[in-house]
């Protein structure tokens, strides 16, 4: 079964990415590591193309070996290929994970672009199927309610909201999960209740939801909250570079600039930051929406320096000098 599944990944290799598997070699790891986080780098800065050729040629250094790191690779390119248009190609990526290993993330992420292109009967389908590999995944019912309430199907989006409250834990993770999904449902109140009790507990990424919550309001005495709790999760918690990049991003979306500026700052400040990149490029953009011109452009003058290749970083700086 593992030789079947290794070879079906190959085929994925081959076929979808257009890989020369050779035969009798190892896989060059430096090499592939330089040409996935570039990928990953180009991604994030909205290079589509230029992140699917970079992805590519990661997975070229495999040469013909699958692991862990090939398949992660595959789903960075599953994801340029949607962006920057290539519906076809995405959904041969993400049908070809499927193959490898029937993954719900990949289920998921597959349904997410038949949802985009209104082909909701194969998108729901898809979300079940992901459910069935994984039914105790609070991640995936949120995952899905995000996607269907983007879509315009709150009430359907909802109803998977209802369901992950069904899981029967109740453990640190649990309690967080379902604060959660308590403040999405609108239940403020039993949100907030179970995210103290998931920090007495021990988990210290309630921190963030609490924050995120009270960043909600307007209220002074609420930003002082938020502030206040947004700082215990960044001193309290162990995150890696990539961590405060997602949580960090998470509050961007949310349009809340001021709190995702602190997670993109203090994740360049790390000793290892192999997503710097991308950090400075949100840091950046991050100071621009708050208006601190003066800021944005003095990180900018480092990014530009650090990566000269980015020709729109270079745009932006001589726009940053007028400010």
């Amino acid at each position: 079964m593992k030789r079947m599944r290794n070879k079906i990944l190959a085929m994925l290799m081959t076929s979808v990415t257009v890989v020369s598997v050779l035969g009798g070699c190892g896989r060059n790891e430096s090499k592939q590591t330089t040409f996935k986080q570039y990928g990953i780098n180009a991604l994030e800065n909205g290079q589509y193309k230029e992140a699917i050729k970079s992805l590519n040629s990661a997975l070229n250094q495999a040469n013909g070996k699958v692991g862990k790191n090939e398949v992660e690779i595959c789903y960075y390119k599953a994801e340029a290929q949607y962006l920057s248009g290539d519906i076809k190609g995405a959904l041969k990526t993400y049908t070809a994970l499927i193959d490898y290993d029937n993954n719900e993330k990949a289920y998921y992420l597959r349904g997410n672009v038949y949802l985009s292109q209104s082909k909701t009967k194969k998108a729901f389908s898809d979300y079940k199927k992901a459910l069935e590999e994984n039914e105790n995944d609070y991640e995936l019912y949120i995952g899905i309610y995000n996607s269907l309430a983007d879509d315009g199907e709150e009430k359907e989006a909802k109803e998977y909201l209802k369901k992950a409250l069904k899981i029967d834990k109740d453990k640190a993770y649990d309690k967080m999960q379902k604060g959660r999904i308590y403040y999405l449902l609108e239940k403020k109140d039993k949100a907030i209740s179970l995210l103290n009790e998931a920090i007495d507990d021990g988990q210290k990424d309630a921190y963030f939801y609490l924050g995120d919550i009270y960043a909600e309001s307007d209220k002074k005495s609420n930003k002082e909250k938020a502030n206040n709790y947004f700082k215990k999760h960044m001193e309290e918690s162990d995150l890696t570079s990539e961590e405060y990049y997602r949580f960090g991003k998470s509050l961007m979306k949310e349009d809340k600039y001021c709190y995702s500026l602190s997670y993109f700052l203090n994740g360049l400040k790390l000793e290892e930051v192999p997503n710097k990149q991308a950090l400075m490029k949100k840091a950046i953009s991050a100071y621009e929406h708050t208006s601190d011109f003066k800021a944005a452009k003095e990180l900018m003058k480092k990014y530009v320096e650090s990566y000269p290749s980015d020709e729109a970083a270079k745009s932006e700086y001589v726009f940053l000098k007028t400010r």
